[in-house]
């Protein structure tokens, strides 16, 4: 009995909230001026170490005992009581809430898709569709070398099981069902097709990250044993002065092409339309799709979060006035 009284008074300490607030504090300078973003950093040890679970998990139990002391000590003063419980209530519910969204959310990045394609995750059990895609580029792209990467914010128009649409940006997420959905990353789906003289051995829209202009990306069309490496380039160049624009067309775009096999490259050409190679073989193109990653969050907790903060936000409001009728009371 007494050792258990000894941890309840240790946890319950001034003592253990200095010494955990100055070990955070250290921590978070030698982090942010050696390792670079240093709450990034914590939030991810505190998602997956143990024992960053355990730091801050013994500074919650420090907090909601040092908070029911303190409400304890005003409980015969209700006025004062009922101004000081949403920042204690608010406090403790932020605290715990943050730590149960960041270990217990579940977080999947699902494969490219387009238009016309269903999504579907584990925690749910309907599916929804994406019924278009917005892309982040001009279908007519004019580029100068000062000239941002992407026209537009990428975003999908999405169908839930009840047939309700939402439109989804990269930023906020927005919720449908019990997901939050944000799109991750976007990119143009080339259409090709691979041929042996007439014959069509292969038709497929390939999700490659073609953008900014100029990347090389790779695909290959199982089970045919050859690579494909493909980039974007100008459909023509534009010279004006001492100025110089790149012109693209999204609807037909113009490709460098190297065809591989093996470790040696058997054809390299720039084409709108086909490429011919390894003598009876070529590659057409038909006009791309666009694609989007989309990242899906269930996170229960989150709701309860923003409560948390909404409640400590109005009890910052509230205390200063409890602490001047304490004052009052007293004199």
């Amino acid at each position: 009995m007494t050792l258990a009284r000894s941890i309840h008074d240790f946890l319950r300490s001034r003592t253990l909230t200095v010494w955990l607030v100055g070990l955070f504090i250290l921590y978070y300078l030698t982090t942010a001026v050696w390792l670079g973003e240093a709450f990034g950093r914590y939030v991810v040890h505190l998602s997956s170490s143990t024992l960053f679970r355990a730091f801050y998990l013994l500074f919650l139990a420090n907090v909601v005992l040092r908070t029911v002391d303190a409400l304890v000590a005003v409980r015969t003063a209700r006025r004062t009581l009922l101004l000081r419980l949403p920042l204690s209530l608010g406090l403790v519910m932020f605290l715990c809430c943050f730590f149960l969204s960041l270990n217990f959310r579940q977080t999947l990045w699902l494969p490219p898709a387009g238009a016309g394609d269903t999504i579907a995750v584990p925690w749910e059990t309907g599916t929804s569709q994406i019924l278009s895609v917005e892309p982040a580029l001009k279908k007519r792209a004019l580029r100068t070398d000062d000239i941002a990467i992407f026209d537009f914010e990428p975003g999908i128009t999405l169908k839930d099981a009840d047939g309700r649409t939402h439109s989804i940006g990269a930023f906020p997420a927005r919720k449908v069902g019990s997901t939050y959905y944000h799109v991750l990353q976007f990119g143009i789906g080339p259409g090709v097709e691979l041929r042996r003289n007439r014959e069509v051995l292969a038709r497929r829209q390939v999700a490659l990250r073609l953008t900014p202009f100029g990347v090389v990306d790779t695909f290959i069309l199982p089970p045919y044993p050859y690579t494909f490496h493909l980039s974007i380039v100008p459909n023509r160049i534009i010279q004006k002065g001492k100025e110089t624009a790149r012109d693209y067309d999204l609807t037909r775009p113009r490709y460098q092409v190297e065809i591989v096999q093996g470790d040696r490259t058997i054809a390299r050409g720039e084409t709108e339309t086909s490429l011919a190679f390894d003598g009876t073989m070529s590659l057409s193109f038909f006009p791309p799709d666009d694609w989007i990653i989309i990242e899906a969050v269930h996170d229960p907790y989150l709701l309860w979060l923003a409560i948390g903060a909404g409640l400590v936000v109005l009890g910052l409001i509230l205390f200063p006035l409890s602490s001047s009728r304490a004052g009052g009371s007293g004199s």
